[in-house]
């Protein structure tokens, strides 16, 4: 009984001293690069397009992830064919958990003008390039409908006071 219970004071004792060494779940990048093209990399962004020439038919992509122990892997940047080529990085965690990236690479022939594409849209697709993230905008177009219709109800309320005013004289 005496060695027992100094067997599991030595296991506490262990415990305590030595860490218990969980793997990685981080599945982020550090590092992604196209060469002859610029994107504007953020670890939370996971959509990037690239316009590419037509003569183009691969992409050399550097992908460099947060923590060493993480696996990367590449598919679809080496046969470039269709319009929309999907390029898409694969980081695996240490502890298993994945994230994707996604690369866009479009011809540039074969794009659509501006002019073709609705305003907001053409809007919006400028904004996903650069380095935005969308909650961003929703709080501003919240705050600009926001204030719009304080300016509204100011108004109205002004306007009413104003028609009692003129209803005395």
């Amino acid at each position: 009984m005496k060695k027992i219970k100094l067997l599991l004071l030595f296991l506490i004792v262990i415990s305590l001293i030595v860490p218990v060494y969980a793997a990685s779940k981080n599945a982020d990048l550090k590092v992604l690069e196209v060469e002859d093209h610029k994107i504007y990399f953020n670890k939370e962004r996971t959509k990037y397009k690239v316009v590419v020439e037509e003569k183009e038919n691969s992409l050399n992509i550097t992908a460099i992830p947060d923590d060493n122990k993480s696996k990367v892997k590449i598919v679809g940047a080496d046969d470039l064919k269709a319009n929309y080529n999907r390029v898409v990085i694969t980081v695996t965690a240490e502890n298993g958990t994945k994230k994707e990236y996604e690369i866009t690479a479009q011809i540039k022939e074969k794009i659509i003008e501006e002019e073709e594409v609705g305003f907001f849209e053409g809007l919006l697709n400028k904004i996903s390039e650069m380095n935005i993230k969308m909650e961003y905008v929703y709080i501003a177009i919240g705050s600009i409908v926001g204030l719009i219709l304080i300016v509204v109800v100011v108004r109205i309320y002004r306007d009413k006071k104003m028609e009692k005013t003129m209803d005395k004289f």
